[in-house]
């Protein structure tokens, strides 16, 4: 019985090593993106917007997502304020610091970004105050990217087409709605 579990163990364990070895090394540029604490595929879709970066367009959940936009120099942490991004480093493959400037107190703060794979990370926070949310590696961000049909620029919210279910139940939930009204 030992013998089982620690082989299976073992087991694990090579799988484990052999998909980080997989793992190719990103830029800093993939921090570009709108990042948020569940898969896109699990979001309600209409709190998802779609919104023009520096790097491009793509999609923001309001006072959700964490954007980085390293065109623009700047970085959002959902409920507090747009930080001016000082430089970026990377400390190791896949590993990368933000220093930004946090005008409202004057002070800099770092964000460590660790890529678990290009649409998932998570971050270590380093600085005065609490401005961070989720940190750590229990607390992944996820990407959020525009679906294959482009998001309109006038800000029309995305139904996601992944998810029918999903879809079909908001739909049945605004026919409930107007039928009351």
């Amino acid at each position: 019985m030992r013998m089982r579990m620690i082989s299976s163990l073992l087991l694990c364990l090579v799988f484990i090593a052999a998909s980080c070895a997989e793992t190719e090394p990103l830029g800093k540029e993939a921090l570009n993106g709108s990042w948020y604490i569940l898969p896109q595929k699990e979001v309600d879709p209409l709190l998802i917007q779609s919104k023009s970066f520096g790097w491009g367009d793509g999609v923001r959940i309001v006072n959700g997502t964490t954007e980085i936009d390293l065109v623009e120099k700047t970085i959002l942490i959902p409920g507090l304020f747009l930080m001016e991004i000082i430089e970026v480093n990377e400390l190791e493959s896949n590993t990368f610091e933000i220093r930004c400037y946090f005008e409202n107190g004057d002070f800099e703060v770092s964000y460590i970004c660790h890529f678990v794979e290009e649409n998932q990370m998570w971050m270590e926070y380093k600085g005065q105050a609490a401005l961070h949310n989720e940190t750590g590696p229990n607390h992944p961000y996820y990407r959020m990217v525009l679906p294959e049909s482009s998001c309109p620029k006038n800000h029309q919210r995305w139904i996601n087409p992944e998810n029918s279910s999903f879809n079909s139940r908001i739909q049945n939930c605004l026919f409930n709605k107007n039928q009351m009204a």
